[in-house]
């Protein structure tokens, strides 16, 4: 199994060469890899489809979270000159979808008041930053 260092190496040159599909697999290697080195076993991914009340309101925070960071990041974006800010909007697309988690009901009260809760939180925490 490759080290931590040799998966980042390898993003960086997948990123570098433009390959997002190759990124994607990557970062997915990548994290997997913290889970086993920190003695955790990875998450697995269960395709039961009904999501329940917690995996609700834990995808719908996150999802929220990441959501308002990535609208953030795409509206500084805007300021670089236009074919930077291709490159940007890229980039921060594809981070935004990797950290955006997978499941729970979309449709759900439960992960829309969450998704709420989580963009407040985005919010929120700039208030660190003070």
């Amino acid at each position: 199994m490759a080290t931590l260092s040799q998966i980042a190496t390898a993003i960086k040159n997948a990123d570098a060469a433009g390959d997002t599909d190759a990124v994607n697999a990557l970062m997915g290697l990548y994290r997997e890899q913290q889970y086993l080195q920190a003695g955790v076993t990875p998450p697995v991914k269960t395709d039961s489809g009904d999501a329940g009340f917690f995996e609700n309101i834990g995808t719908g925070l996150a999802s929220g979270f990441v959501g308002t960071g990535e609208s953030a990041a795409l509206g500084v974006a805007a300021a670089l000159e236009e074919e930077q800010e291709l490159k940007a909007r890229e980039k921060i697309q594809s981070v935004a979808a990797n950290l955006k988690p997978e499941g729970g009901d979309k449709d759900s009260l439960t992960y829309k008041l969450a998704s709420g809760v989580g963009s407040l939180g985005a919010f929120a925490s700039t208030a660190l930053f003070r």
